[in-house]
């Protein structure tokens, strides 16, 4: 590419230049570019009463799009064409119309639109709604036809808005703070929510409203653990919810009679944490987390009868059930890019798609490790490049975004071209990730960012001793929350760090709490146990601008000008601080949101943070940011 773009208006910045390649090799440069832009398919979600009609997700075109694929007409066809790229989308119930959300140059603040599934233009479905972030969608049928549920998240709060076909929609839900609009009955008569109305998003409670009228039918509510409505039973009139609770410290299933409140806990004998969907009114397909795999399984409404079905290795991203007691499957590891399978009870598990001579080729292996640490052991997904030394090497520390997400048995391009690049990787679930229970997740509720970097030290300290890292060749990176860890630990630990690359990262909490919307303020205030204005200690203490002075290796930030997560006002208030102090980072502003949809827009992201890196280790320790191409604007 050309010079990334410029930081706006009068603020102060750097552009990046990229180099052309990373490696001389043209097999080596082939590859890491092809598990970018190599051809994915998603998994399919189909129309509730035609299920010969079904939408995915794909990278074929270049930038993630909504595809359509009639089935009985053997016809895939893309459906949306942006500059950004589309993410959400579903059909309606009757195979109509595919509905998708219409954001901004990726800023995640917009409406919902829907166009034919026959092809025509895209229409918005619900001006009166306004715009907002996508907060749920379930499209159903019910006595008054085609109906939708669909909320939306402001800075005032959320809405959840209903809408029968032909009609206005109208609010049927608002409160100020945080919520989510959940699956919907197969008859159209009730919706579930998630809610935060008791001030705590991070333990939502569940309520059940009546579609026409809005009026509460139930509601659960577990006292600071987590809620999650997954489905209503598949059949007309059958008034039970899938839910998964954390009642017992884990992820486990309850089902819930939304009409006589009767609630049955499933007793599914695994380890680890479980979700799972509904495959027929007496059958559950359960996927099962444990050691950062996820495996597939089948069990009966009662917990019993659990008999596993897919694979054994790597992870079970998402199941979608289909007619005939069949489920399709999307799974992956640390080697194989995602692939889509059918399972059936007379065939087991076949791939759905042929294979593609476009697919991405194969990654790096990733091992699971456990490290003692302050709050319990560790858990860490570590990746050695071919041909490794024997000796201490290069390492980069990776950290995941979330922070209730986790790293995990999963194809990732961005650590498999660390490793060809010669770096062992060694990714860390901090306390605050999810897939290991509640207590590990809420660990950093009080002291976020600071009980993070507790494991992150003890981490670093198991791969010296382990000899997998020299001490003078550690870097860190991380993306969203992992790039927030990034800088927080560059000015809190400096001197274990060599250099840091932070993606779209929160460098000031106040000041994004200031600017962002609803659902990252309600996550602020469960995480720091209230506002910047009621605890401001908490939120400078653990803020990378108010420990910028004490930086001092090199630090590169990639940030979204259209991010509405991360606002970029906060990204240049830390670039003005690290300049001030004769520190000035490297800041790549590209023209996306929160990260980006578009393969071409992933490979300079990797082409920045690789040579970046490469250059950092060329200078001496402790000097300042390299010249890599950096010009000022």
């Amino acid at each position: 590419m050309d010079e990334a773009a410029v930081a706006a208006g009068d603020k102060p910045g750097l552009t990046f230049t990229p180099p052309t390649e990373l490696f001389a090799d043209p097999e080596r440069e082939r590859r890491w570019r092809a598990r970018v832009t190599g051809t994915t398919l998603g998994l399919p979600h189909s129309a509730a009463r035609r299920p010969g009609r079904s939408m995915l997700g794909s990278n074929r075109s270049g930038t993630h799009e909504l595809w359509l694929w009639d089935r009985e007409a053997d016809s895939m066809v893309q459906a949306t064409e942006r500059e950004s790229g589309t993410e959400h989308g579903a059909l309606s119930a009757d195979g109509e119309w595919l509905w998708w959300f219409n954001d901004t140059g990726g800023n995640e603040f917009g409406h919902w639109v829907r166009q034919p599934f026959a092809g025509g233009t895209a229409k918005a479905v619900a001006p009166e709604a306004g715009d907002g972030i996508a907060s749920g969608l379930a499209l159903g049928h019910g006595p008054r036809g085609a109906v939708a549920v669909f909320a939306l998240a402001v800075r005032e709060g959320i809405a959840v808005w209903r809408q029968f076909e032909g009609q206005p929609a109208e609010a049927i839900y608002r409160h100020e703070q945080d919520g989510m609009s959940g699956p919907m009955a197969p008859d159209g008569s009730r919706v579930a929510i998630r809610h935060s109305e008791h001030g705590d998003a991070s333990t939502p409670g569940i309520r059940v409203l009546d579609v026409d009228s809005g009026d509460s039918l139930a509601e659960m509510r577990d006292e600071g653990k987590q809620l999650l409505p997954i489905g209503f039973a598949p059949a007309a009139g059958d008034p039970r919810l899938l839910v998964r609770h954390e009642r017992r410290g884990r992820h486990e299933l309850l089902l819930w009679n939304t009409d006589s409140g009767e609630q049955q806990e499933l007793s599914i004998d695994l380890p680890g944490q479980v979700d799972g969907i509904w495959l027929d009114a007496e059958t559950l397909a359960i996927r099962h987390t444990h050691h950062a795999r996820v495996t597939l399984h089948l069990c009966r409404a009662d917990g019993s009868d659990l008999r596993e079905i897919g694979p054994s290795d790597g992870s079970v991203l998402d199941v979608e059930r289909r007619p005939g007691g069949v489920l399709e499957y999307s799974w992956t590891s640390s080697q194989k890019a995602p692939r889509v399978y059918r399972w059936s009870p007379s065939e087991g598990s076949q791939p759905l798609f042929p294979d593609s001579p476009d697919a991405p080729p194969d990654g790096a292996p990733a091992s699971v490790e456990w490290v003692d640490g302050p709050g319990g052991p560790i858990p860490v997904l570590v990746v050695r490049p071919q041909n490794a030394p024997s000796t201490p090497g290069r390492t980069l520390f990776w950290l995941h975004p979330g922070p209730d997400l986790d790293d995990a048995d999963v194809y990732s391009p961005r650590l498999a071209v660390w490793a060809d690049a010669g770096w062992t990787v060694i990714a860390t679930n901090y306390r605050g990730s999810t897939g290991y229970g509640a207590a590990w997740r809420q660990a950093i509720v009080g002291r976020p960012g600071l009980t993070e970097l507790e494991d992150l030290a003890a981490v670093h300290g198991w791969a010296l001793s382990q000899g997998l890292a020299d001490p003078q060749s550690c870097l860190l990176a991380g993306s969203s929350w992992g790039g927030y860890l990034t800088l927080l630990a560059l000015g809190l630990q400096p001197e274990r760090w060599r250099g840091g690359i932070g993606v779209v990262p929160v460098t000031d909490h106040a000041m994004s709490y200031e600017l962002g919307q609803e659902p990252l303020r309600a996550m602020a205030r469960a995480l720091f146990g209230g506002s910047p204005e009621e605890v401001p200690e908490r939120y400078a203490a653990a803020s990378p601008l108010a420990v910028a002075e004490h930086v001092r290796a090199p630090v590169a930030i990639i940030a979204g000008e259209n991010d509405t997560r991360i606002p970029i006002q906060q990204v240049d208030a830390y670039a003005d601080k690290l300049s001030s102090l004769g520190r000035a980072p490297a800041v790549y502003r590209f023209g996306g949101g929160h990260g980006s949809q578009v393969s071409g827009t992933l490979e300079e992201f990797l082409l920045i943070s690789v040579s970046f890196a490469e250059a950092v280790m060329a200078v001496a320790p402790g000097a300042p940011t390299p010249d890599t191409g950096l010009q000022p604007r």
